[in-house]
């Protein structure tokens, strides 16, 4: 029993003595109407990881991914009134290349509704 507590102390102390600023958050904001906003995550206070803005009826309009504040590989951007998608390549937070995609009928990429 000793030995059990004493290994659960050393797992704890790391897990307590091993945060700092540098953990990585979820974030989630919402529009007034309750709907999601954008999530994403935080590495300390840089945006990071994959990123979602949605409308406020719940379809996404960019789609993209941080690597500690700049913005890296493939982002796709929706003009719903043009009904056109943007696919925009990021290296070391600078566009490379670019495309357009054109719809005949709105679309989305990712649907959120309540």
């Amino acid at each position: 029993m000793k030995k059990f507590i004493f290994g659960a102390l050393i797992l704890l102390s790391g897990v307590v003595f091993g945060q700092d600023k540098t953990d990585v958050k979820a974030v989630c904001s919402k529009y007034e109407n309750g709907n999601i906003k954008e999530t994403g995550l935080l590495k300390g206070d840089k945006l990071h990881g994959d990123w979602v803005k949605y409308s406020q009826e719940g379809d996404a309009l960019i789609v993209g991914t941080y690597n500690e504040g700049e913005k890296v590989g493939d982002w796709l951007f929706v003009d719903e009134v043009k009904g056109t998608i943007r696919e925009i390549t990021f290296e070391n937070n600078k566009v490379v290349k670019s495309k357009i995609y054109i719809h005949k009928t709105p679309t989305s990429l990712v649907s959120y509704k309540r």
